[in-house]
């Protein structure tokens, strides 16, 4: 049995997902593990996922143990209907998963969930809307931070519906509130999902 592994990182903005995955990097080392970071499909692609197809592919090439996608395709389920106010890529999804599931000799798959509470996302928030708003009024930053909170929570109810309907991998939830995550413990529940 293989024990290469991918796993597919999700969480909403602002929940630290990239400051774990480069913990995660450090720790297993970059001999080992890549960290790919996936943005919104894009719209010169025949399919939305395509990106996604090349980045595994340059991975199993590399013969590295482990690949984690800092943002995966579950993210866009939420982020595509939410902001662009289409359908998701549902069935684009599930075929990549498909996919997926027919690279069983070669990597196995989980998804991985990075939930922080609004309340440790919402500073981080607060710090990037005075950014990108310098002059704006408190009204208008109140705004934001409001439209930032339904978001927030919105995503982690669709994300829970993604994983109990529709994935065909199992997951894991990462709900550490630490500033120094415990990567030994992440890395031990990932083995465990996939065992």
């Amino acid at each position: 049995m293989t024990t290469r592994k991918l796993v597919l990182t999700s969480g909403a903005d602002r929940c630290g997902k990239s400051t774990t995955l480069a913990a995660v990097q450090k720790f297993l080392g970059k001999e080992n593990c890549d960290v790919i970071h996936l943005a919104e499909p894009s719209n010169s692609q025949s399919d939305p996922y395509d990106i996604n197809r090349e980045k595994i592919g340059e991975w199993v090439a590399s013969n590295k143990e482990w690949c984690f996608f800092d943002r995966s395709h579950a993210c866009s389920i939420f982020y595509e209907e939410r902001r662009r106010g289409n359908a998701g890529h549902l069935a684009h999804l599930v075929e990549l998963e498909i996919e997926l599931m027919d690279c069983a000799e070669e990597f196995q798959v989980v998804h991985l969930c990075i939930e922080k509470p609004w309340s440790w996302s919402a500073k981080h928030h607060l710090i990037e809307v005075r950014q990108l708003f310098p002059q704006a009024a408190p009204w208008f930053i109140r705004d934001q931070m409001i439209a930032r909170m339904n978001e927030h929570k919105g995503y982690y109810e669709k994300i829970g519906e993604f994983y109990e309907h529709t994935t065909m991998f199992p997951h894991i939830y990462c709900f550490d509130t630490n500033k120094e995550p415990n990567i030994q413990n992440l890395l031990n529940n990932i083995n465990y999902a996939l065992n």
